[in-house]
């Protein structure tokens, strides 16, 4: 028998040939043996999940892609999938970008995850705040004796279809 992967596999006696003497002098009995492949400790693929940041725009963060290593491989020789799963929005969100599932083929398309040691490593999705500037109202009084005031507020950087309500206040 043969085996390549990471498993275990039959090996059978196959055909047998007297170099002296005679098969029909034996009963002959045929005991197979097995082969096992284990997974080598020394090579390792590690699966970094991306770690990405952006400024708060009201909308989802989601960065599917990872970074693919190798310690005593080389991981060009092989197409590596993972399937990364995670998302931020708000800042303060806990934005874990996580390795979910690694899928490895060889260069005939045939799966050979079981073979290899495989690392995964989160990343981390951040949304950092969005500046938002508040003008307060300005205008020009004549003197009259009498107490004046603008509460006109006006946000400058809102996302989308957030609002604030402020107004300014004495002194």
């Amino acid at each position: 028998g043969t085996i390549k992967n990471v498993g275990k596999a039959k090996n059978e006696v196959g055909e047998v040939t007297f170099i002296s003497g005679k098969a029909s002098d034996y009963k002959i009995n045929k005991v197979f043996g097995w082969l096992e492949v284990t997974k080598n400790d020394n090579i390792k693929i590690t699966v970094t999940a991306a770690s990405t940041e952006k400024t708060y725009d009201g909308t989802e963060l989601i960065d599917k892609n990872a970074n693919v290593t190798g310690e005593g491989i080389d991981v060009s020789l092989y197409k590596v999938e993972a399937e990364v799963e995670g998302s931020a929005t708000h800042v303060g969100d806990e934005g874990i970008n996580e390795v979910k599932k690694v899928k490895i083929f060889d260069a005939a398309g045939v799966d050979v995850t079981k073979n290899f040691n495989i690392v995964p490593v989160n990343g981390k999705l951040s949304i950092n705040p969005a500046e938002l500037t508040l003008i307060a109202g300005s205008e020009i009084f004549v003197y009259d004796g009498e107490e004046h005031s603008n509460k006109d507020v006006t946000p400058v950087g809102l996302v989308g279809s957030d609002a604030v309500k402020a107004e300014t206040k004495g002194t």
